[in-house]
């Protein structure tokens, strides 16, 4: 501070005087308007720097009316939705941020979800495995910026993803070079990443002149534990499956036991999350890691962005974050034959 302001907090003002400008082109630089040379602005913004002056952008946005608050539609029974929740807190912890849940579930509509945090006047919301289309979404959002998680979305729209293509090619490599051959899918048609999985799953196994196999599951143990019973009972159980997520995966493997089958003597299992019930003693499940601390950081710092309306001309509307396969114990060479 400098003794024109010590004792009391600088103002724009005090900004434009230091900077021998008009407070309106101050609040020009500062607002990122254009208006303002690239020399005023360095100008402006070391007289700011040098009387200590620094943005108070939840005034700034309690002025223009803007939200604070930052939506989240998730659902409720996937693990994988609870740890990016965990990971937002995080990123936003100690900002001038609020978070609105909604959740969609077995009762409660993805659109029910979204219009219920439109009506609570967010000012940005974040989409977890978004099932609308870009159309949809605007039907119900209108102008009020959306980011979508896990899920791609053509303009206007940000989005971060997992590389899914990259991890089920590292699964693929994985399990052929364990000498599998008779190797399945167990996808979840409609949900959030679907699509990429099973066509990067027919790719690598179509680049090895391997047959692809895919079946019908869906996002849950039961679907899991439908699929491994209807396969058992129909005795055309592969070497090694890959579950649509880990919870898919579980399901497989529960039943299969129950069976009395060996995991993975009989059957080699993989999933998708790296959540939390794949890292127990007893499951100890091979699995596609995904980053949620990176997802979550790079959605909460576009919203923030969005809400302070920053120009992103210049930067990518979405990114793929990388994917890693773990290696644990559901995956083996595979017995000859498929059944004990």
């Amino acid at each position: 501070m400098t003794g024109k302001t010590r004792g009391r907090r600088p103002t724009m003002r005090d900004v434009a005087e230091e900077a021998g400008v008009s407070p309106a082109l101050v609040s020009i630089v500062f607002r990122d308007a254009p208006g303002a040379s690239e020399q005023t602005r360095e100008r402006v913004r070391k007289a700011a720097k040098k009387i200590g002056y620094v943005l108070d952008e939840r005034a700034r946005l309690l002025r223009s009316h803007k939200s604070l608050d930052i939506g989240i539609s998730f659902h409720t029974s996937q693990p994988f939705h609870h740890h990016l929740l965990d990971e937002i807190y995080s990123a936003i912890n100690g900002l001038d941020y609020g978070l609105v849940l909604s959740p969609k579930s077995t009762v409660r509509d993805e659109k029910t979800a979204l219009s219920s945090l439109v009506s609570y006047r967010c000012g940005a919301i974040i989409l977890f495995g978004t099932r609308l289309s870009k159309e949809e979404i605007n039907e119900i959002v209108g102008d009020i910026p959306v980011i979508s998680v896990a899920q791609e979305l053509d303009a206007p729209y940000d989005w971060v993803s997992s590389d899914d293509s990259f991890g089920i090619h590292r699964v693929i490599d994985h399990l052929v070079d364990l000498g599998h051959e008779n190797i399945a899918l167990a996808n979840s048609p409609g949900d959030a990443g679907a699509t990429t999985r099973e066509h990067a799953f027919v790719s690598a196994l179509k680049d090895r002149d391997m047959t692809p196999i895919v079946y019908s599951a869906d996002g849950s143990e039961e679907g899991g534990a439908r699929l491994a019973k209807e396969l058992i009972n129909s005795d055309n159980l592969p070497t090694a499956i890959l579950g649509f997520n880990d919870r898919c995966a579980f399901g497989i493997i529960d039943y299969c036991i129950r069976a009395g089958l060996s995991i993975p003597r009989d059957l080699s299992v993989v999933g998708f999350d790296n959540s939390e019930v794949s890292q127990r003693f007893y499951v100890n499940l091979t699995t596609v890691a995904q980053d949620t601390k990176r997802l979550a950081r790079f959605a909460a710092e576009r919203a923030i962005q969005r809400l302070k309306s920053i120009n992103l001309e210049s930067q990518e509307r979405g990114i793929l974050v990388p994917t890693e396969l773990i290696v644990r114990e559901t995956t083996a060479v595979p017995r000859s034959g498929n059944r004990p």
